[in-house]
């Protein structure tokens, strides 16, 4: 009897499961369906923008805080980068820890309102998540977004039951309005909110607020003929996946990424990023003009690229799609140079560079009109005056005379090292000794590295004999020959000194071997020759060691960093500003002088439409009232301008601490330019 009654309740325990499926397989969804192979598929082609990333679940600790987030928040660079002007203004602006706390609540309420049951992350966002859309495409002409899901069994039967009228209208009941499209889709209108689109293929959920772009990827689910994903788009395969496929081989393990891209011309279009920047003509910024020369925003296309995570660091790799018929003249020769083998090139280079660096790098690029364009971003007044002095030589009509004459003999590469004044400065030399500068900065000492075509070796002679010649003319105190190998006979650098240069009082030149480096410091031209010489160089580090194994056989262009060492210039230019006291700050200067030279011009030469026309006499005249009048507003603007100065110079040296070393390597072509970086963390 009691075997009986066991097999009778187990024969009705089966019956009801039995029972049980069939209703939900009849009424609510079907758990047996297939996974969706690729969420991708469903992406439209024309989407202006995309990221994806699978295996969230395992970037997070408790949601929505990440793995990292505890290591990053307690080092103490972080916390003093919190506390600077940007990323104050970051967090407060862009409302983060209020984002945040709406995430950490909705996840919570997904906890309660399913007794435990359901998880934002394991269920909703944790396998696969993407995020694609038009810009300007949404309702009212705001940016549309849709999002792509792949979602567990507990949310497709959770929407099996928003099908039932009875399940949609209780939920009304709490001021949240759901209605079933004759499509399928679901409209979800939150009370006082923008309504949503939803719908659902297979274990895909997909979220918008664009009612036509839900519309064209359910279009690419049903295999709609003549339609075309954005995965198997080119621009995904060759920018995004291709990309992250060889990083995994060249590095043998599966890439932790971020997958990402973007149409910069619909972004710039909608939020008008691009307008005026860089400026060519930006009245008071140097560096701004030149970049203009080389970068050129309207040209931009599309923009694909990922970001890895890995433990203590990450990479990024990106490739920019250009449209070649906007580029500038220099562009088109600058997009045009090729790649070559960084042994052939950059390493030569690099023995040059001394461990102790805080920042070097190297760019294949026509270095004759490379220069040209430095020199049509100097200042035109500036300009115009060096063309006068040059004249007065009698052998050269202008500096873009020179740099013509000189060209033949330099390759197309261009190099550049940065290092710390102070380490320098204490080093100094009896020959350094007597160079005095009036205007003395903490910035980098800064050495260019040109390449010599041994063909024409000759004009970079000619160049050192005009120099010397006529260095009087040109308005240099003194010239010195510094010995750089410890010896009579040995290599020289040619210094050139003039108290009114900033930060050094010279200009230092020296040819060595084949190559010909400008700086503005003979000594560290000597420290350059002593690191080739003695294998005290950046190859040497570990941060470039580890960097090396991942660096393209081939490239265009290169940068090195040394987080720790940037630092330490950031320190020195805090306690220089600490130190001066009444006199005005240099940036200052730049920004109000454009404000003050023409009312000077009026007041004491209204005769005269630029300062340029003045004489010389005249010309010391009109900077004395200049400065003059510069002293006495930073009287009334120093405080507020200082605090401001040394905030930022403080958030500055929080950033370059949380660095503890990067590489940046770059390859062009005229219709794209592609590059790789990656950021070493520090622990502090």
């Amino acid at each position: 009897m009691r075997r009986k009654f066991w097999k009778i309740l187990g024969i009705t325990v089966a019956l009801l499961i039995v029972l049980v499926l069939l209703f939900v397989l009849a009424f609510i969804f079907n758990p047996f369906e297939a996974s969706l192979p690729d969420m991708r598929e469903l992406v439209p082609r024309d989407t202006d923008y995309f990221t994806r990333k699978v295996d969230l679940r395992e970037d997070f600790a408790e949601f929505p805080e990440p793995l990292f987030w505890s290591g990053l928040a307690a080092s103490r660079a972080f916390g003093e980068l919190r506390q600077g002007p940007t990323v104050s203004a970051l967090e407060r602006d862009l409302g983060i820890e209020a984002a945040v706390g709406a995430i950490r609540d909705v996840a919570q309420q997904v906890r309660s309102a399913s007794a435990g049951v359901a998880d934002l992350l394991s269920d909703v966002l944790g396998s696969e998540a993407i995020i694609a859309g038009r810009i300007d495409g949404g309702p009212s002409g705001s940016t549309g977004f849709c999002a792509y899901l792949r979602v567990s069994w507990k949310v497709r039967f959770a929407w099996g039951l928003l099908e039932w009228p009875s399940v949609r209208e209780q939920l009304g009941a709490n001021g949240l309005r759901i209605e079933q499209m004759p499509d399928g889709t679901m409209r979800l209108s939150p009370e006082g909110g923008q309504p949503l689109v939803l719908a659902r293929w297979l274990d895909c959920l997909i979220v918008s607020n664009d009612e036509a772009f839900v519309a064209k990827s359910l279009e690419l689910a049903r295999g709609a003929v003549g339609s075309d994903s954005f995965g198997g788009s080119s621009d995904y395969r060759d920018g995004v996946e291709s990309r992250l496929r060889e990083w995994e081989e060249q590095v043998g393990v599966p890439a932790n990424a971020i997958e990402l891209y973007l149409r910069p011309d619909r972004l710039f279009e909608f939020t008008r990023w691009d307008d005026g920047w860089p400026d060519p003509r930006h009245p008071t910024d140097m560096n701004t003009r030149v970049l203009a020369s080389f970068l050129n925003l309207n040209g931009w296309r599309f923009l694909t690229g990922s970001l890895i995570f890995e433990r203590g660091s990450f990479t990024v790799l990106g490739r920019v799609d250009l449209n070649r018929n906007k580029h500038t003249g220099f562009q088109s020769q600058f997009f045009k140079t090729e790649a070559q083998d960084r042994k052939e090139w950059l390493e030569p280079f690099l023995t040059m560079v001394p461990e102790t660096a805080c920042a070097a790098a190297a760019l294949r690029v026509p270095a004759g009109d490379f220069l040209q364009e430095m020199l049509l971003a100097i200042d035109e007044d500036l300009r115009r005056q060096m063309d006068q002095t040059i004249q007065q030589t009698g052998k050269f009509d202008s500096v873009a005379h020179v740099i013509d004459a000189i060209r033949p003999a330099l390759l197309p590469r261009t190099g550049f090292v940065f290092h710390r004044a102070m380490e320098i400065n204490s080093a100094a030399t009896k020959e350094q000794d007597r160079i005095e500068t009036f205007d003395p900065s903490p910035s980098p000492h800064f050495a260019w590295v040109f390449w010599i075509d041994p063909r024409f070796r000759n004009k970079l002679d000619e160049l050192y004999a005009f120099l010397t010649t006529y260095s009087s003319t040109l308005g240099f105190s003194k010239a010195y020959n510094l010995p750089v190998q410890g010896g009579a006979g040995g290599d020289a650098a040619r210094e050139l000194a003039n108290p009114n240069i900033p930060g050094t009082g010279e200009i230092a030149l020296m040819l060595y071997g084949n190559f010909f480096v400008v700086s503005n410091s003979g000594p560290l031209i000597r420290k350059m020759v002593l690191a080739r010489l003695e294998g005290r160089n950046v190859l040497g580090l570990g941060e470039y060691a580890t960097f090396e194994k991942e660096m393209a056989a081939r490239m265009n262009g290169f940068v090195f960093l040394q987080g720790e060492r940037l630092a330490e210039v950031a320190d020195d230019h805090i306690a220089f500003t600490d130190s001066r006291g009444d006199r005005p700050d240099e940036h200052w200067m730049l920004t109000v002088r454009p404000s003050i030279d023409p009312v000077v011009l009026r007041d004491l030469f209204p005769s005269y439409r630029s300062p340029s026309a003045l004489t010389r006499a005249e010309r010391e005249r009109f900077d004395a009232e200049v400065m003059k009048r510069m002293e006495q507003r930073w009287q009334t603007e120093r405080t507020r301008f200082a605090a401001a100065g040394r905030a930022a110079q403080v958030e500055m040296r929080s950033l370059f601490r949380l660095l503890g070393a990067a590489f940046v390597e770059t390859t062009l072509d005229p219709q794209w330019m592609a590059f790789k970086a990656r950021v070493l963390l520090s622990d502090r």
